[in-house]
């Protein structure tokens, strides 16, 4: 019966959107008309067809409307997301997710050298191919347990329990071992830390998707991309220079202590966040 209705909600706000797209045609027809006629009144009065000034006064209304309409949209969901802490935690470890993979993403040639010893040529087969597999695996086995019954929350410890370790053992366990035992551990590590991204990644989205009301989702997810986009700069220049300074093992250190930190917060506090809603 939910489904019936769900169904039948799909279909009436499918059908608002049919009735907005006939009126903005509606709008440009008239409009076209319009300017037909303005040309036709031009050509009456020997006036040049082309104003550059009107162009530029219409072009420049279109576009203070335009930024004003997206930034109101964007402050509308950044007071929504700091209102609501079960839209904000998920929405922050999502953030936290993206930046570590653009600090991790500009420090590939580093692992390669330090942590497996290679040639730094060789970190696309070495370090970029192991991640991507398991980030692949991750990808087709993780919505299947999520619909298996695992709940998100389950989900995203279980797999913040495998990248932790992960991270602490390539920091500082598989750069000290002999070649053959080195190569083998670390593009397994690699691997698991690319299924465990994945997998903390997917449950997460989707809960924010979940616990988002449809008519914010655009706006969280908008000021998400746009957040991100911002909040790497830094991380990534800092990241730069710290493993510049001490190497690339102390920042595989503090982002395995994230892990455990966000885990810990998880346990401690998740079944709250998740119990209490939007309070």
């Amino acid at each position: 019966m939910t489904t019936i209705n769900q169904n039948n909600q799909l279909k009436s706000l499918r059908r608002q959107i049919d009735a907005v797209d006939r009126r903005i045609v509606r709008e440009i027809k008239n409009r076209l008309n319009i300017a037909s006629l303005i040309g036709k009144e031009k050509k009456h009065l020997d006036l040049p067809i082309i104003n550059t000034a009107r162009e530029l006064e219409v072009i420049s209304r279109v576009e203070k409307g335009f930024f004003q309409s997206i930034f109101k949209r964007i402050i509308e969901g950044y007071i929504f997301i700091k209102k609501h802490k079960g839209v904000l935690y998920p929405f922050l470890l999502l953030m936290g997710l993206q930046i570590c993979l653009a600090v991790l993403v500009i420090n590939l040639p580093l692992v390669a050298s330090d942590v497996l010893k290679v040639s730094v040529n060789s970190s696309g087969p070495f370090v970029v191919l192991p991640i991507g597999l398991g980030a692949a695996v991750g990808a087709l086995t993780v919505p299947k347990l999520l619909k298996a019954g695992w709940r998100k929350k389950r989900a995203i410890e279980i797999f913040l329990m495998v990248i932790a370790p992960t991270i602490f053992l390539l920091a500082f366990l598989i750069p000290d071992m002999v070649l053959f035992y080195r190569i083998l551990l670390g593009e397994l590590m690699l691997v698991l830390a690319g299924i465990a991204f994945v997998g903390i990644l997917i449950p997460t989205q989707t809960f924010l998707q979940e616990v988002t009301p449809g008519g914010f989702r655009g706006r969280v997810f908008g000021n998400y991309w746009f957040l991100v986009t911002i909040a790497t700069i830094f991380p990534v220049l800092f990241a730069g220079a710290l493993t510049e300074l001490f190497g690339i093992r102390l920042l595989l250190l503090i982002l395995g202590c994230v892990a455990i930190s966000i885990l810990f917060y998880s346990k401690r506090y998740g079944q709250q966040l998740i119990e209490n809603g939007f309070s």
